[in-house]
């Protein structure tokens, strides 16, 4: 009589492994934005200045050159470029 064994073959395919989590990758940095342009007015380079005053909802931009200012409303998503653009649309 024959004893039968058995014997591990081995599976034709391999067990899954769980998938480890890697770590999210690092964020880029966000590119700054000027707060400083050009003047329409006198064409001085880089002597406009922005400064936005969230709790009063108002962008203002001003020359230090020939002084000129401008005024506008912003909101919690205007960055120093949007105060910018508009003085430039309402130059035209």
């Amino acid at each position: 009589r024959r004893e039968l064994r058995w014997k591990y073959v081995g599976s034709t395919h391999a067990m899954g492994k769980r998938k480890s989590s890697a770590p999210p990758p690092p964020k880029k940095p966000q590119p700054k934005l000027d707060t400083a342009f050009d003047c329409p007015l006198c064409n001085h380079a880089k002597c406009v200045t922005c400064k936005i005053s969230l709790e009063q909802g108002v962008g203002k931009l001003e020359c230090s050159i020939c002084g000129a200012t401008f005024v506008c409303s912003v909101n919690s998503l205007s960055a120093p470029i949007d105060v910018y653009s508009e003085w430039i649309d309402a130059q035209e």
